[in-house]
């Protein structure tokens, strides 16, 4: 609200309507409390390039942060990754074993049996 004050009274003076004197007063008022709270926040609107220097501190540290969370979950992703490849390398392993105990290595996975010749289907049907 203080500073839509501000703002309507340098409009006024802009456009040449002189303020009042309970404006002018509340126009230093509000100058010096605008001053007053920058300095207790550390910022000096006085001083543009101290508030250069702290938005670039800002944004650095923000970038700063911004690539530890992606580095977190760069090596998050990394490290499931590495876990399911053991995952799958232990599973082939399984299977090569059951394979081995059921002495079928070698021959085709059980999902796909194999089809039979269409030339032997038509010997097996004529009578000997």
């Amino acid at each position: 609200m203080c500073d839509e004050f501000l703002l309507l009274s340098l409009t006024f003076e802009f456009v040449g309507a002189a303020p009042v004197a309970g404006e002018r007063k509340r126009k230093r008022k509000v100058r010096k409390e605008r001053l007053r709270r920058n300095k207790m926040d550390g910022h000096d609107s006085e001083d543009p390039k101290q508030s250069t220097a702290d938005m670039t501190v800002f944004v650095q540290n923000l970038l700063r942060q911004m690539q530890s969370r992606f580095q977190t979950m760069s090596d998050s992703i990394v490290s499931k990754i590495d876990e399911m490849g053991h995952r799958i390398d232990e599973l082939e392993q399984s299977i090569n074993d059951l394979r081995n105990e059921m002495g079928t290595e070698g021959s085709p996975s059980p999902v796909a049996p194999p089809k039979p010749n269409p030339e032997e289907a038509k010997s097996s049907d004529v009578p000997a």
